[in-house]
């Protein structure tokens, strides 16, 4: 073992975490073998039908080193590695960025991942990224092979807040360090003060509620316009990903030829109907045949995430798909 120093990486001045080279603490052949171990003993307890048991890691590095996660020398270690479908929160060109980063490590069947937009440890995706695109990046993550793990919060669209004074994060002391407390503020129940309906009036929560608690909360999104709400979208997605093409089935995944701001994808099992995935990460509205999805012709819809669902079949032959800029269309096809 060796305990030389990190090398800088010479992308800042000041000596923190994230200016070092990590190749000393992330990464080590010891971690692959300690997850083996602990794999080997989960399987001698998770041998029957029904009682199956998983061993879950998060993993935010190249695609190379993850693999050493699932096996290394013909032996498994993690069963499922969380990551995200996005990794590049500049709009422009969002959506070849999802195409790419989803051609790179979701359409391999073998290795299952768990899909997550962010955690307790980033910032709250809907602050990267803004609320207007909430929708596009939920059906991604929902939609795509393997399991979907939401952070809290993230079905409303919840914020970072403001980090409590003192800060509850030990890791904001060290230097160049960001203060977590903001990405754990308590769920925003309803409006009611003091707690949002996090906690009873007379507890304070550990961290601050978010500032916009009274507008941006779970009983708002009920109440208003929740038919098209971000909320509401989460929960038509859950429930679409739960036929047999959206579980285990195949995934195609690209951009429209003729226009880069159009992300589509089909997910079809043998056996089942598949699904069009059609996102417009764009700023105009745009209409395809979508062709190049190489489908059959008879569509029917089965999501939209801002509007009503077009009754019956339809015929791509004869009419093209239309979508509004930074909505969803799912549809569904033999």
């Amino acid at each position: 073992m060796t305990l030389g120093n990190e090398l800088a990486s010479g992308s800042g001045s000041v000596m923190t975490y994230e200016t070092l080279i990590h190749d000393h603490t992330t990464h080590q052949p010891e971690s692959f073998e300690l997850l083996q171990e602990w794999r080997a003993v989960l399987d001698t307890a998770a041998n029957k039908p029904g009682r199956e048991k998983a061993l879950i890691v998060t993993v935010d590095t190249d695609m190379n080193t993850t693999m050493k996660y699932y096996e290394t020398n013909g032996k498994s270690g993690a069963t499922y590695v969380r990551m995200s479908p996005i990794t590049n929160y500049n709009t422009n060109g969002l959506a070849t960025h999802l195409k790419d980063r989803i051609q790179e490590v979701a359409v391999d069947d073998v290795h299952r991942k768990i899909w997550m937009l962010d955690n307790e440890n980033l910032d709250r995706i809907a602050s990267l990224i803004g609320d207007e695109y909430m929708k596009a990046l939920l059906a991604v993550q929902i939609l795509l092979p393997g399991v979907s793990s939401s952070y809290y919060g993230d079905e409303i669209a919840m914020k970072n807040g403001v980090p409590a004074t003192p800060s509850k994060d030990p890791v904001s002391k060290l230097p160049g360090q960001k203060n977590r407390d903001a990405f754990r503020t308590p769920m925003q129940w309803s409006s009611e003060q003091p707690n949002a309906g996090f906690t009873d009036p007379t507890f304070m929560p550990w961290i601050p509620l978010g500032t916009n608690y009274k507008t941006n909360n779970v009983q708002h999104a009920k109440a208003y316009h929740s038919k098209h709400s971000i909320m509401n979208t989460f929960k038509q997605l859950v429930l679409l990903a739960s036929n047999e093409s959206i579980q285990f089935g195949k995934t195609v995944v690209s951009v429209l030829k003729d226009n880069n701001d159009i992300l589509w994808m089909t997910r079809k099992a043998e056996g089942f109907s598949g699904y069009l995935v059609i996102i417009n990460l764009g700023d105009s509205p745009f209409a395809s045949n979508f062709k190049e999805a190489k489908i059959s012709n008879t569509l029917m819809h089965v999501f939209h995430s801002d509007g009503d669902l077009i009754e019956g079949d339809m015929d791509l032959s004869k009419r093209a798909v239309s979508i509004a800029p930074k909505h969803v269309h799912v549809y569904k096809f033999d």
